[in-house]
């Protein structure tokens, strides 16, 4: 039998991305059929001279660029036209080598129809008012779309209480400058964010861990940290915590907020990805909104780059918080404001919601395949990332650094933990980062291979 060869003269950069180029180019002009077989990585590699890693690394680049598609235990075949969709795909890669599955990005096929509608509505008007400075704390057409957002039943923010941001780290800035102070005491999950912890370091504060099980921090744990700390201000994530994907439940979020109360506690609640889970408990705020500020965002939800962020905050921390607004950015951008509005109001916001929520429950529900017997089962399948705990055998650095030797980029525990014990146990896997569907198969098959296998001797254990 003859053996497909490309013509990697004909195209540039390293070896890899020829051959990635290479195969791209034959489909396109047809010299591979939909349906094609694609040789064997290891008979490849010997008929063109180079090493079977640099072949496995060009196929899966095609995998992220939807072009084919792996078949298991028979192979690699160009994509029919008729196959299935691979679900959401991201521009290709330009490294060329590694899956990152570390950071929580993805694309919405529904993006560039709603961008060029929404900027030829724009240049039928005349915008040139959102060029222009604002209040600080954001129009009031832009705040009302922003409480909308916000709104669900049982809590409706005015938008009079909303303050627009660049987004929800902005928004956590902003909010973490004006409840505190250089050498305070914040509380947080004793998994937490990673950028909360960098705002600590710029602003000079400590994170207090506070203890959690399945529906985040415990209310005793909270108590006792009240009594033994000096500290007026705790951020929390009730609703899809990242990365643990906990869900507090009503009875808790009432006692939080009884207690917050009682310890005349300020609270930052990060909703940014409760927009995701529809049936989501109440927000603290809605139970002690003297004492909360509610911070969302786009991001997770519609579209990470229009930089639109939310703050639904009480009266009386309004203008500390347009302060930091002015002093920061003076305003949040205008322009990408107006386009968020417009999503808001005439429902694209939404249907890139639902679309996005949909694509996140079928990558979930591929990594409960792929993993099936590794992880544990999740009721949050509309997240972003899986929280995987590890086997007993390995320690999440062992485990990264065997996955990153294989591939692909994960996020260990430690990028999370604020003095936890045990923090080794879990890994953090963003579903929505891979590119497609068969870039995710792809790489949930090999951290299935690493987790059922033994650590190498020579990987870091803890």
């Amino acid at each position: 039998m003859t053996i497909w060869s490309p013509d990697l003269s004909r195209t540039i950069g390293s070896k890899m991305q020829r051959l990635a180029n290479a195969i791209a180019t034959d489909i396109a002009v047809g010299r591979l059929s939909p349906g094609e077989k694609l040789p064997p990585q290891r008979e490849l590699a010997y008929h063109l001279g180079i090493s079977v890693g640099t072949v496995t690394r060009a196929y899966g680049e095609v995998h992220r660029r939807g072009l084919v598609e792996g078949l298991v235990g028979s192979g690699t075949y160009v994509r029919r036209s008729d196959a299935p969709d691979p679900g959401f795909v991201l521009p290709p890669d330009t490294s060329g080598s590694m899956i990152d599955l570390s950071i929580s990005v993805y694309a919405s096929p529904l993006w560039e129809p709603a961008l060029r509608n929404s900027l030829a509505q724009l240049a039928d008007t005349d915008g040139t008012a959102l060029l222009e400075y604002q209040s600080a704390v954001g129009a009031v057409r832009h705040r009302a779309a922003g409480a909308a957002w916000l709104r669900k039943p049982g809590y409706a923010p005015t938008p009079d209480s909303v303050i627009m941001t660049m987004g929800g780290q902005h928004a956590l800035a902003v909010t973490f400058s004006a409840l505190s102070r250089p050498g305070d005491t914040v509380l947080v999950e004793n998994f937490v964010y990673p950028p909360v912890r960098s705002l600590a370091h710029m602003f000079g504060l400590t994170l207090k861990g506070i203890d959690m099980d399945e529906q985040g921090i415990l209310p005793s744990s909270l108590e006792t940290a009240c009594q033994t700390q000096s500290a007026s201000l705790i951020y929390l994530t009730p609703t899809l915590q990242n990365p643990t994907n906990a869900i507090m439940g009503d009875a808790r979020r009432v006692d939080i907020a009884a207690l917050a109360q009682r310890y005349d506690l300020r609270i930052i609640e990060d909703d940014v990805t409760g927009a995701l889970l529809p049936d989501a408990p109440l927000p603290i705020t809605s139970y002690a909104p003297d004492r909360c500020c509610l911070v969302s965002s786009v991001s997770k939800a519609v579209a990470p780059g229009l930089r639109t962020g939310f703050i639904a905050a009480p009266p009386d921390l309004h203008e500390p918080i347009a302060d930091r607004i002015r002093a920061f950015s003076w305003m949040a951008t205008p322009l990408t404001a107006e386009i968020t509005a417009n999503w808001i109001e005439d429902g694209t916001a939404s249907r890139m919601l639902a679309a996005i929520s949909q694509e996140n429950r079928e990558r979930h529900r591929l990594a409960a395949t792929l993993l099936d017997g590794l992880i544990e089962p999740t009721t949050a399948q509309v997240s972003p990332h899986l929280w995987y705990r590890l086997p007993d055998r390995w320690g999440s650095s062992g485990f990264v650094e065997a996955a990153q030797a294989m591939g692909v980029r994960i996020a260990a525990a430690q990028s999370f933990a604020v003095g936890q014990r045990g923090a080794g146990d879990y890994i953090r896997i963003s579903v929505c980062a891979a590119r497609s569907q068969n870039e995710l198969r792809h790489a949930l098959g090999i951290l299935a291979d690493i987790g059922n296998g033994m650590p190498a001797r020579n990987l870091a254990i803890l």
